[in-house]
């Protein structure tokens, strides 16, 4: 075993604490603890989920042992492609949005993140998904349906 100088050995009462070594320990254990989330989410989203002015997102929810602390929200981000507007942050307690009120044939981006008590991690890769056209809706005159 090394030496230990003085400077190493702090006595409190009767008991004898090795300081470079204690101050080794504790910041072990705090870049173990404190860190962002490592898990990524995938995004998905079905066909069904579209229409002309909304868009219904999913993905898989966290995995505990990727989470690296107390899990405070997932962090979901809607942009407009192709302009400078139109981006929108959702913060959301469950592994699913549906995105209303959007523009048809309009195409949006979306990616999610999950945040700890210690900030957020990666990002999902970025799904494109472009909304439908709008549906056709016809006028029917009533008087045409009555008979002569």
């Amino acid at each position: 075993m090394q030496d230990l100088s003085s400077d190493d050995v702090r006595s409190i009462g009767s008991i004898h604490v090795v300081v470079p070594y204690i101050q080794w320990y504790l910041y072990s254990l705090l870049c173990i603890c404190l860190s962002v989330p490592s898990f990524v989410p995938t995004v998905s989203v079905a066909d069904s989920d579209v229409t002309s002015s909304s868009i219904h997102f999913t993905w898989n929810e966290y995995n505990c042992a990727e989470l690296n602390g107390e899990f405070a929200f997932y962090n979901g981000i809607v942009t407009k492609v192709d302009q400078q507007t139109g981006r929108s942050v959702h913060q959301l307690r469950y592994a699913s949005l549906t995105k209303y009120s959007l523009d048809p044939c309009t195409t949006y981006t979306f990616k999610v993140a999950v945040k700890n008590d210690v900030g957020i991690g990666d990002y999902s890769d970025p799904i494109e998904v472009t909304t439908s056209s709008e549906g056709r809706y016809y006028l029917l005159n009533i008087m045409d349906l009555c008979l002569p």
